[in-house]
C-alpha cells in the first residue's frame, strides 16, 4: 500500500517516470477508502480497516501532511486480495502516456444490481 498525496494520475506519472531511481512501466491502483483518516489521520475513525496495523498508517498519514514526500510505503509485501468494500471509487490504469479509469458501482448500486455477486464478494473477503 503506498499512500500519497498526489492526485490519481500525478500519482501515476510519478510512478512510471522513467527518470526516476525506481519506477515502473505501467500501473494499476485503487482508490482506497480511508474514512476519517484521510482528513484526520490522528483521530479520525477507521471502523473494521483491513490494514494490519492501523497505528503505523495513521503515522504515515500524519507523515504525508507535513512533509514534502508525494507517497510513503505503508506495506512492502500486500496479500493479492483486494477487499471490495475498501474501494471507495474504482480503479485507475496508465502510464507516462495514458490514463484511464474504472468506476466502481456504490454500494447501493451494488446492493440493489448486483446483490449476488456483492454478497459473495463480502463472504469471500471475511474468510
Amino acid at each position: 500500500m503506498l499512500p500519497s498525496r498526489l492526485e490519481p494520475m500525478e500519482f501515476c506519472r510519478f510512478l512510471t517516470n522513467p527518470d526516476a531511481p525506481v519506477h515502473v512501466p505501467r500501473i494499476d491502483f485503487p482508490e482506497l477508502l480511508l474514512q476519517d483518516l484521510s482528513t484526520d489521520p490522528e483521530n479520525g475513525a477507521a471502523d473494521d480497516p483491513p490494514y494490519p496495523s492501523l497505528d503505523h498508517l495513521r503515522d504515515v498519514l500524519k507523515e504525508l501532511q507535513v512533509e514534502e514526500k508525494a507517497s510513503k510505503m505503508v506495506l512492502r509485501q500486500v496479500k493479492q486480495d483486494l477487499l471490495y468494500r475498501t474501494v471507495r471509487s474504482g480503479f485507475f490504469v496508465g502510464d507516462q502516456h495514458d490514463f484511464t479509469f474504472y468506476r466502481f458501482p456504490t454500494i447501493e448500486e451494488l446492493e440493489r444490481e448486483h446483490h449476488s455477486w456483492w454478497r459473495s464478494a463480502q463472504t469471500i473477503s471475511q474468510l
